[in-house]
């Protein structure tokens, strides 16, 4: 047999298999609106290849936003591809989303679509049933009033520590050239000592020689998680410089966190024996209640799992939220005055601005929001049926009816889409915190639907404020242009959303003014 006719054999074999892929693929989606690409977006090729008019791939959810529901008429798609990858259905419906999420419905989080989160173990964003009722068990009690009081008066504390160390107090002018320098170090600080009980200081110590400082490791972490993820273990033995690096800050965040739960566990018996005294920190909560529920309810790598997911999603909430709030405020004049008056009307002149003010501070809140829905850092939750089951489906014309999905089918809530669905918010383009004026936490869903949501919101809510409130009172804030560009063109440059495992924009370039005060 020539080779070419091996091949000409080989190529008709994948074609028929794709053939048969396809079509397998289009009746696992029976009712819905189909798009036919070569790739899911997030098979190994599709997500490597760029958005595109034949590829999907990983920002399509921003780029399409404004007309993919509106091209197929409907607010729910199916992406099927040919080639590779398996197929998806993408909804925009915030009643779909609530049917998707709901733990009573018959759908699992499948593993493959949350490895990120997986490094360090099990945790609650990874779980589901009654293993996920297990991990909130012990989560629940690290998030009270008293968390929330600590999250405030650290984020003041810091607010006044950057300031000072940057040398802001002296200045009537500051240029921020890239604001998520400062929003991404301000996130992680707060991050330590709240959530690990380290006081880290704007300023920090160099650390011994051959070591790296917990800060540094930090920063490290969040910056390579996609790296380490997808890198071989052997090739840390390589002489590349980077590679080491990596390695070094996920083993020194592996120590403290093992660290930490060991020196909780051993306070712990303390209190117990009327010794030592209660420390506030979130690591520290958890292991309490872990010990209080039974050394069998968390294995320790659960809690360093559960540790590190809430460092990866906080930080990846507050600093990218933050970078594209102070964007939006700073085009927004009006907004900020608003925002200023009301923080005067709570806290006049010098008056500290506490926790118990926080209730009057809707307008400042309710920014952080709006810029959470325009760019939602967790911007696709992917779920697989287990069963059969009956979905609500609407039409962009406002026709409603039902289709039926088979088990094993893959539903992605499309937040992007969900955020700018004008059937859910008028004019979706629009920054208007108003929209959030008067709305209970429970329906904010920049931090998910249903009982799943995010159990760390009321904590970044918390912090947001306490940093608007801070930063509003004492600077006005304006964009930095280019020569000749106006307001709509710095919003077309700067205000674009780049997607990775989560979703934000880049370097944000404002101006802060010292304000004069009413």
């Amino acid at each position: 047999m020539s080779s070419s006719t091996v091949l000409y054999a080989l190529l008709s074999v994948f074609l028929v298999s794709r053939y048969v892929k396809y079509r397998n693929g289009c009746k696992s989606v029976a009712g819905i609106p189909i798009m036919t690409v070569p790739c899911a977006p997030f098979s190994l090729l599709g997500s490597l290849l760029p958005t595109s008019r034949f590829n999907p791939g990983m920002c399509f959810q921003w780029e399409w936003r404004n007309w993919i529901y509106e091209r197929y008429g409907s607010e729910t798609v199916a992406i099927v591809p040919f080639l590779f990858g398996r197929p998806i259905i993408y909804t925009s419906s915030l009643e779909v989303s609530r049917e998707v999420l709901d733990t009573k419905n018959p759908f699992l989080k499948a593993e493959d679509a949350t490895q990120a989160v997986l490094q360090y173990g099990h945790n609650i964003f990874t779980s589901n049933g009654d293993e996920w009722k297990r991990h909130r068990r012990i989560l629940g009690p690290a998030f009270t009033t008293e968390t929330y009081n600590m999250v405030w008066e650290e984020t003041s504390s810091l607010y006044h520590e950057m300031c000072s160390e940057e040398g802001w107090d002296a200045k009537n002018t500051v240029d921020l050239p890239a604001v998520k320098v400062f929003t991404d170090k301000f996130s992680l600080i707060i991050l330590s000592r709240c959530a690990f009980g380290v006081p880290l200081g704007w300023k920090q110590e160099k650390p011994k020689e051959g070591e790296m400082a917990f800060g540094d490791a930090l920063l490290h972490v969040m910056d390579s998680c996609i790296a380490r993820l997808i890198t071989p273990r052997w090739m840390y033995w390589l002489p590349v410089p980077q590679l080491h690096q990596i390695e070094k800050a996920h083993r020194t965040l592996s120590d403290v966190m093992h660290k930490l739960i060991r020196e909780q566990r051993q306070a712990f018996s303390a209190e117990k024996d009327g010794e030592g005294s209660k420390r506030r920190d979130v690591v520290s909560l958890m292991v309490r209640a872990r010990e209080q529920e039974g050394k069998f309810t968390m294995s320790d790598d659960e809690l360093v799992g559960n540790t590190f997911f809430l460092l990866f999603a906080g930080h990846e909430t507050m600093a990218h939220i933050w970078n594209s709030t102070l964007g939006f405020l700073a085009l927004y004049e009006d907004i900020q005055v608003d925002m200023y008056k009301e923080i005067q009307a709570a806290a006049p002149d010098d008056t500290p601005i506490t926790f118990s003010m926080a209730s009057q501070l809707d307008k400042v809140l309710a920014c952080f929001i709006e810029t959470g829905r325009l760019f939602s850092p967790g911007f696709v939750l992917v779920r697989d049926t287990t069963d059969n089951i009956v979905l609500p489906h609407f039409e962009r014309s406002g026709a409603r009816s039902q289709v039926g999905l088979g088990p094993d089918v893959r539903v992605a809530v499309d937040v992007v889409g969900l955020h700018h669905n004008p059937r859910h918010f008028s004019e979706p383009e629009e920054y208007r915190p108003s929209r959030w004026y008067g709305v209970s936490e429970s329906d904010v869903s920049i931090f998910s639907v249903g009982p799943r949501a995010c159990t760390g919101r009321r904590f970044a809510l918390t912090e947001a404020c306490c940093f608007l409130a801070h930063l509003l009172r004492d600077w006005r804030v304006e964009i930095i242009a280019r020569p000749g560009e106006s307001k709509t063109e710095w919003r077309q440059r700067v205000m674009r959303a780049h997607t990775t495992m989560t979703m934000g924009v880049g370097d944000v370039p404002v101006r802060l003014i010292r304000r004069e005060r009413l």
